[in-house]
């Protein structure tokens, strides 16, 4: 009986060192894809021509809550952007529509949420 008792307790904290590790990788996971969120976002409203300039807007100073899925491509799905300013609101779907995103396929089936500091200045 004691045997048992130890193998099931083992079994336990194996688990555990499992679960903690993949914990430790949709962190890291995340953190990635912020990180890469915030690279194409930068890029896309540096590009001349880009959307503020179509739209003729030359200044946004916004904060958002962005909610998106990550579907079984492993893309970003715009779920629903909060913000009561509809040139940020637009863009931010405009965003999603024209850029994929690809995101690690740990996060593969779950919708996520972020907070986004727009800022956008035309020279």
């Amino acid at each position: 009986m004691k045997t048992i008792l130890t193998m099931v307790l083992a079994t336990m904290i194996i688990s555990v060192a499992t679960a903690g590790q993949a914990e430790t990788n949709v962190h890291k996971a995340k953190k990635k894809l912020n990180e890469k969120i915030s690279v194409v976002l930068n890029e896309d409203m540096n590009q001349s021509g880009n959307y503020f300039y179509q739209h003729r807007i030359t200044r946004i100073k916004e904060d958002l809550k962005v909610s998106f899925y990550v579907n079984n491509d492993q893309e970003l799905v715009l779920l629903r952007v909060r913000t009561d300013n509809q040139d940020a609101k637009a863009y931010i779907k405009h965003f999603f529509r024209y850029n994929t995103i690809k995101a690690d396929q740990i996060l593969t089936g779950r919708a996520y949420t972020f907070n986004l500091h727009l800022r956008y200045k035309a020279f």
